[in-house]
């Protein structure tokens, strides 16, 4: 069974957290390669072994992909909109002054 965890991390550590992801990911994708390598000219009961095997690793690739295309995405999205972030917080004195002191 799989679930789904949730930790923060400052916005300028995603990549760092990213890259660790995507050595995960070549770890696995080396051992599902290694295993497929196993099955070549092996006896059929072997070969339905080691085919598990290799497709439970891409399997586990495919949400540690998922994982980490999700987690730029995010990254992404939130640098795009931290410009814009710093300037609504740089106006809103601004704006309050204006407006007599009342809040918008």
């Amino acid at each position: 069974m799989r679930v789904n965890i949730t930790y923060s991390v400052r916005l300028e550590d995603i990549p760092g957290e990213v890259n660790r992801i995507l050595e995960e990911c070549e770890q696995i994708f080396r051992a599902a390669h290694g295993h497929l390598d196993q099955t070549i000219g092996r006896d059929p009961l072997i070969i339905i072994d080691e085919l598990d095997k290799v497709r439970k690793n891409l399997a586990s690739l495919d949400l540690k992909l998922d994982d980490a295309m999700s987690i730029l995405s995010g990254y992404v999205q939130a640098v795009a909109s931290k410009p814009e972030m710093e300037q609504r917080t740089m106006q809103a004195p601004t704006e309050r002054k204006e407006n007599n002191g009342e809040e918008l």
